[in-house]
């Protein structure tokens, strides 16, 4: 078995050209450059890829999310002035009576109204009950609503709430 062994020659510029000398070709400037081949290598099939960085963010709140609802004292603060309004009564007349977290069965908001169609799908929401004049109000509200009086049968001044 007999190994055989080849090897490249550079290449070499014409030493009878301008500016040319053996072992040297000259450039893009007619300057003479570095011996070798001058042909320019195979370009790259990936772009280099940037290095990251990191700046400095301003200071600034949180965006609410789209399932963070008001918080109940502001919808409480809300429904006591409404009702308020309503009676026409000062609000410091409005007592809260309960305030609690509800899932309402649909889009009415547990408040439905005869020959509405309305959203079936369960809705995270608020009940605030409020006390005025010996009567129990109902607000109901959600994410996407604001508190309002709750007046469908039984719902609204009734004394049972």
């Amino acid at each position: 078995m007999a190994l055989v062994v080849s090897g490249c020659a550079g290449t070499t510029a014409d030493p009878d050209a301008p500016g040319g000398s053996e072992g040297s070709a000259p450039d893009a400037s007619g300057e003479p450059g570095p011996s070798g081949p001058t042909e320019d290598p195979e370009p790259s099939t990936t772009a280099p890829r940037p290095t990251p960085t990191q700046l400095p963010l301003p200071d600034r709140p949180d965006p609410p999310s789209s399932t963070q609802q008001p918080a109940p004292d502001d919808l409480t603060a809300a429904a006591v002035l409404d009702l308020a309004a309503h009676l026409g009564v000062p609000a410091e007349e409005v007592s809260v009576v309960r305030v609690e977290e509800v899932t309402w069965p649909d889009g009415s908001l547990g408040c439905p109204e005869p020959g509405v169609l309305y959203t079936q799908a369960i809705i995270d929401g608020t009940l605030i009950v409020l006390g005025a004049g010996g009567s129990n109000f109902r607000y109901h509200a959600s994410e996407h609503h604001a508190p309002f009086l709750c007046e469908a049968d039984g719902a609204a001044g009734s004394p049972d709430l």
